[in-house]
């Protein structure tokens, strides 16, 4: 026994008495140690490591049993296939149980589904994926037994199978008895799963909805039969087809799994892949209320006239649509005078695109690897009067993307040295970023340098005094400005991403490129966190501004502007924290010697550059994209270290300190009080001095310095 508490309220003989109203001869002898039965205290199950969870593929299939719901003709085939041919390819043994469709139309569905590449000569196919045809089961027992046996022979023939796919359900169990159905529906599947544990293999069963399924309130009721089916799952995944259309919704949920509901849409080649280009909401809609969710997504609002003159719809048609819209919680209007305008609530149905996949699952941009190709020794079953099949796969390339570009050859060592540190792990082994050290075009189109409002403009002011002034000005520098600004704001890859809230942002610490409604900024004395510029209707932004804007609205200096969409992805990888770390030793290593200093803070800077494009070649040929290509790592640093510099600037202009010049770029000016000497600090920037986060860049004339800075301030625009 493990932890066992005799002292639990009662006792032992208080069970022995409750367990003697029985009959003895009916039940064993009563015992606190039985064989495999453990006690355990609140406390220790606490702190008892457990293995994690081990996944087919990650995030979204389990290893174990699960279950694939799907109306009649949704195209579950067109969901398991790719499935058998991602895990063949990979290394696995898989056993498809094609129980209700003819060998001549699955020849057909994994042509179509991986077709052979063209002028390739010789077997092309997945020399571990082997289907059983033939087989008609006649109940569950059968099924079991046969079944059993032949994975037993496989594991005998040092060849086991790792997954088995049945389908479906209802073929392999046969008729069910009447009587208890869901008692005998969950033994069935408590079955499948001591096959999963007997025979180390995962399951999955493909099984159908209920005819008229899909208004349920909880989408687990659709199941055909009785909830015995996924009552014993580790997983379940749900696929809906719109009516004549090729737009779906999958539904994931399982055992300490997130649930996942993500828009599929289901291709040429009958393979469904993850649609990150619409939201489920559009998904689950076909005809004008599909019309109206794609116009609403492009417009952001728009009135019942605007979008029926949009759409070439009549205005009662799109009336209705709305109205049917709002009734599912996806639409909401706002009046504004006597108009009424129509927008999407936010919503997780309304959110665009899926996340990175891990370049894994089915449904996919990729569709699945290219497969080995079969060998001539391969056969086309096990069975135990053939030979055993022989397999010695390579595994495809886990995550697309193509090789990594290679070092770059420049005179930069910093950007050299950003790249070794993207593609190599600190244990050495290689790593592999998707997409390769390359911005997707859609982000390009989206949000080139001129689109992007990053806080402030190289050589602006966002802050000027109104005449010459007079006395002493200290200028102050941010140091190593964008070695402290925030790594994790470095997204490894980018997904598009409908409207949502700052609380949406915060909780998924989402990161990269956001559209919002921007909101005034009404404080004419005070820098505004746009940047010198009035801020256009909607802009781009960084999450670093974003933060900003969110902090002072909290702190209730304007309004939290609305975000309209996104193309964000997960900002928890670090990517950058060991060339960040490099950097900082290499400025540490120069501390003694300014010159070397200088140059090792240019080759960075230079580095920053690279991020986005290479400076213009010396036979005056264009810009062309740097080598690691990722703009909107560049957005991130630049807009953190403007965030920052603004935050210090409003500090010091509400403690009442003479901040009177403003850079966008670096630098915070303030006029010395009468009377103080060089070593005046401003009480709002004390503690900043100390850890060095800032430094004096220098004191001097504050009229020499107007007159220099007021030719640049007039040209950069307030």
């Amino acid at each position: 026994m493990h932890n066992a508490r005799p002292d639990y309220p009662g006792g032992v003989a208080h069970v022995n008495d409750a367990m003697s109203q029985g009959n003895p001869a009916d039940s064993p002898a009563f015992t606190l140690e039985l064989p495999g039965v453990t006690w355990w205290s609140d406390d220790a199950l606490r702190d008892h490591p457990f293995p994690d969870l081990q996944w087919l593929i990650p995030s979204e299939l389990p290893v174990g049993y699960t279950v694939i719901l799907g109306a009649p003709k949704t195209g579950k085939t067109a969901l398991i296939l790719p499935i058998a041919h991602r895990l063949a390819g990979s290394g696995m043994r898989v056993l498809y149980l094609k129980l209700d469709d003819s060998l001549r139309r699955m020849r057909g569905r994994t042509i179509m589904a991986n077709p052979k590449p063209a002028g390739h000569e010789g077997p092309w196919g997945y020399a571990d994926l082997f289907y059983l045809d033939g087989w008609r089961p006649r109940n569950a027992y059968e099924a079991f037994g046969q079944l059993g046996f032949w994975l037993g022979w496989a594991a005998g023939q040092g060849h086991p199978f790792d997954v088995v796919i049945v389908d479906t359900y209802g073929r392999f169990v046969g008729r069910r008895p009447q009587g208890d159905v869901f008692g005998f529906d969950y033994e069935v599947g408590e079955r499948f799963k001591q096959l999963c544990e007997v025979h180390s293999v995962s399951v999955m069963v493909t099984h159908h909805t209920r005819k008229g399924a899909g208004a349920e309130e909880d989408w687990l009721d659709v199941v055909s039969g009785s909830a015995g089916i996924t009552a014993a799952a580790d997983a379940i995944w749900y696929i809906t087809r719109t009516r004549g259309g090729r737009d779906g919704i999958l539904r994931i949920t399982g055992n300490d799994m997130e649930e996942i509901e993500k828009p599929v849409v289901l291709g040429s080649d009958m393979v469904w892949r993850f649609n990150d280009a619409i939201s489920p909401g559009q998904g689950r809609h076909t005809g004008t209320p599909r019309l109206v969710l794609d116009h609403l997504h492009r417009v952001a609002e728009d009135s019942a006239r605007g979008i029926a003159e949009a759409l070439g719809a009549q205005q009662n048609t799109v009336h209705v649509a709305l109205q049917r819209l709002a009734a599912d919680g996806l639409v909401e209007v706002a009046r504004r005078g006597r108009d009424q305008f129509w927008s999407l609530t936010l919503v997780p149905d309304n959110q665009v695109g899926s996340g990175p996949r891990n370049g894994a699952a089915p449904p996919s941009e990729s569709g699945g690897p290219a497969p080995a190709p079969a060998r001539p020794d391969s056969v086309p079953a096990p069975v135990p009067s053939g030979p055993a099949p022989t397999s010695d796969p390579s595994p495809p390339d886990p995550i697309p993307g193509g090789e990594a570009t290679p070092l770059y050859s420049g005179s930069s060592r910093a950007t050299s040295k950003m790249i070794e540190c993207l593609t190599v792990n600190p244990d050495g082994s290689k790593r592999r970023l998707y997409p390769a050290f390359t911005l997707e075009p859609w982000v390009k189109e989206l949000a080139p340098y001129d689109a992007m409002c990053l806080g402030g403009k190289s050589n602006q002011w966002n802050l000027w005094p109104a005449s010459r002034p007079a006395g002493l000005v200290m200028r102050v520098d941010r140091k190593a400005a964008y070695w402290s600004s925030s790594a994790w704001m470095c997204p490894n890859v980018l997904t598009r991403r409908g409207p949502m809230t700052m609380e949406e942002v915060a909780h998924e610490k989402w990161a990269g490129i956001f559209q919002i409604a921007t909101t005034p900024w009404v404080h004419r004395h005070l820098p505004s966190p746009y940047g010198a510029e009035r801020p256009r209707a909607r802009e781009l932004v960084t999450r670093a501004t974003l933060n900003r804007l969110s902090a002072l609205a909290r702190q209730g200096h304007m309004e939290m502007p609305r975000i309209l969409m996104g193309a964000v992805g997960r900002g928890t990888e670090r990517l950058m924290d060991g060339w960040m770390d490099w950097c900082l030793a290499e400025r540490r290593r120069a501390a003694g010697d300014p010159e070397l200093a200088q140059l090792i803070k240019d080759d960075q800077n230079l580095a920053i550059g690279n991020l986005r494009v290479i400076g213009q070649h010396a036979d005056g040929s264009q810009k062309s994209p740097g080598p690691v290509d990722r703009w909107d790592w560049q957005y991130a640093f630049i807009s953190h270290h403007y965030a920052m510099v603004h935050l210090w600037a409003l500090r010091a202009l509400m403690a009442g300190e003479p901040l009177i010049g403003l850079g966008n770029t670096d630098e915070l000016v303030f006029l010395i009080p009468d009377g103080a000497g060089p070593d005046w600090r401003p009480a709002s920037m004390v503690k900043l001095f100390e850890k060095h986060y800032v430094a004096v860049k220098g004191i001097e004339d504050a009229g020499e310095w107007w007159d220099r800075g007021g030719r640049g301030f007039k040209d950069g625009g307030k």
